[in-house]
């Protein structure tokens, strides 16, 4: 799980470059020293219902508080990434399906791939993190560790 004190290295520092790119200035009311202690003294099962292992229903007080306001299936729809309903994944499949060709994608995929990239997209992603922030990751083990690729897996199977 990412540490609160790393947000503004990977997820504000994002939100706050797509939003200041299209002249949006983006809030971050949850982050607030008054909400992130408030929640860090609630007990897990306040914020977290686990059904079971591989079915867990989280912001569960959030949900709980907007659903007296929003409609059902918005307070408990599934989470989803932001790129996903920004469209922002579509011109990324695109700009892989263009940029890896074929028999580069068929490389990388067969036999023994030690990143479990299994989308020109996820290649796509490896090629730039590589070529451009090397310094600060040693691997790709390294950046699913610290979570810096955590919101951009591509497709259910993830990279």
């Amino acid at each position: 799980m990412q540490s609160q004190n790393d947000l503004f290295k990977t997820e504000c520092l994002r939100l706050d470059n797509c939003t200041m790119a299209a002249g949006i200035e983006a809030r971050v009311p949850f982050l607030s020293n008054q909400i992130v202690h408030f929640s860090n003294c609630l007990p897990e099962y306040t914020k977290i219902s686990k059904k079971n292992a591989r079915n867990s229903i989280s912001k569960l007080i959030l949900r709980k508080a907007a659903s007296e306001v929003l409609p059902s299936w918005i307070a408990w729809r599934k989470k989803d990434p932001f790129f996903s309903g920004a469209g922002i994944s579509l011109i990324i499949n695109e700009i892989a399906e263009n940029t890896i060709s074929d028999t580069y994608f068929r490389e990388i995929t067969s036999g023994e791939n030690p990143y479990r990239l299994k989308t020109k997209a996820g290649i796509l992603f490896y090629n730039y993190w590589s070529k451009y922030f090397k310094k600060m990751a040693y691997s790709f083990e390294d950046l699913e560790t610290r979570n810096l690729i955590r919101s951009l897996k591509f497709g259910r199977e993830g990279f």
